[in-house]
């Protein structure tokens, strides 16, 4: 399990930003819109995006849903990006279809709230937390 995965993530999902994935042994990278983080029944860590941009295995063009295994992120770095909920996309049917432990979701009304907690994701940097890239260990 990649620990500061989740907090990372679940900061970047309150505060509406996108972040910026490499799965698996891809080297190209994907940008999504994380909307829901939870634990699956099966115990598996997952976020639930919206793709907005980057490599698709399938040949797929975004944006479009997809879920990713928390365990299968390489690396991930939070964009100063925003993003708003994908409600027209189908947001609250992918919503309610989650099933097992929400971790965290993204919230209506939530558009003034930066909240940048440096115990999850270390100082922030002059600049924007946004510009920082967090290497995991898996």
């Amino acid at each position: 399990m990649l620990p500061d995965a989740v907090q990372i993530l679940s900061a970047a999902i309150a505060n509406k930003r996108c972040v910026q994935i490499y799965y698996k042994s891809q080297a190209r990278p994907r940008v999504i819109e994380p909307h829901v983080l939870f634990r699956s029944k099966s115990g598996r860590y997952v976020v639930e995006s919206f793709q907005i941009r980057g490599y698709c295995s399938n040949k797929r063009q975004p944006p479009f849903w997809r879920p990713f295994q928390l365990k299968k992120i390489v690396n991930m770095r939070v964009m100063p990006e925003l993003f708003n909920l994908r409600e027209k996309e189908g947001f609250s049917t992918i919503r309610k279809m989650v099933t097992g432990e929400v971790l965290s979701a993204a919230e209506e009304g939530l558009e003034d709230y930066f909240y940048f907690n440096p115990e999850v994701c270390g100082p922030p940097k002059p600049a924007g937390w946004g510009e920082s890239t967090y290497r995991l260990q898996s």
